[in-house]
């Protein structure tokens, strides 16, 4: 199966750890990435341990989706052209090790649910058109035994209480992935499945709230966004007031 990664955020440009750095150069194409319309907003609080600096950080959002209002993202493919069901997982593992906060990886350290009792991301997938009905199958069952072996419960309980989340019990996203130029469509079209992930809405903020925690936040998140491209229906509207 052709498996890509679709990135909203911070693992596209992060080269504070190393370990994302890594990924990149050793498991994708970062040269091949290509830019798609994605239902994305700032909704997830992060504050640093170490100084308590604030970012104010990427998730899918079933409202803005419902809005039409469309950001972009990209989709990256795997430098592995064709990746079986047991390699799926172990992209996903990848995924969730570079998500997380371990600095090795090791078996103890990979879950589809990232979180200890607080659930604050899974790992989910966007399928693609042309994937078997089998390899669909299979991948949903995986994906929800791991689920509910792993608490995802949690997850889904705080993120209703947000909004609905676009992610769903077996893993599968309500989403389409749609390219912004209308040219490159066929080529998201070959990918069988996308893996991401979907972190846990804390609240949506103003934007005028939003404006001063971009303005203060010494990691950059939102500028460096707006750098790779990575934007959200709203953007424009942040950057006039900053």
């Amino acid at each position: 199966m052709k498996v890509g990664i679709l990135i909203i955020g911070s693992l596209l440009w992060d080269i504070e750890k190393k370990k994302r750095i890594n990924w990149r150069q050793q498991r994708l194409i970062i040269a091949d990435k290509i830019k798609v319309k994605v239902p994305i907003s700032y909704g997830r609080l992060s504050i640093r341990k170490k100084d308590g600096n604030k970012s104010y950080t990427m998730i899918f959002s079933s409202g803005a989706k419902s809005n039409g209002e469309l950001g972009s993202a990209y989709l990256v493919p795997l430098k592995d052209s064709n990746v079986d069901i047991i390699g799926i997982i172990e992209e996903a593992e990848w995924l969730s090790f570079v998500e997380g906060c371990v600095d090795e990886k090791n078996d103890k350290s990979f879950q589809m649910v990232l979180g200890n009792k607080y659930k604050w991301a899974v790992i989910g997938y966007v399928l693609g058109p042309n994937i078997s009905i089998k390899n669909k199958e299979a991948i949903k069952d995986i994906w929800t035994k791991k689920y509910e072996k792993e608490g995802a419960n949690n997850y889904f309980e705080k993120h209703n209480e947000f909004e609905p989340p676009l992610v769903k019990d077996n893993g599968c996203l309500d989403l389409q992935l749609m390219a912004l130029n209308e040219a490159e469509q066929s080529l998201i079209d070959d990918f069988d499945l996308v893996l991401t992930t979907c972190t846990l809405p804390t609240g949506k903020l103003s934007i005028e709230e939003q404006v001063k925690i971009a303005i203060k936040d010494d990691r950059k998140y939102f500028i460096n966004n707006i750098k790779e491209g990575v934007k959200t229906f709203i953007d424009d509207k942040i950057i006039e007031k900053m």
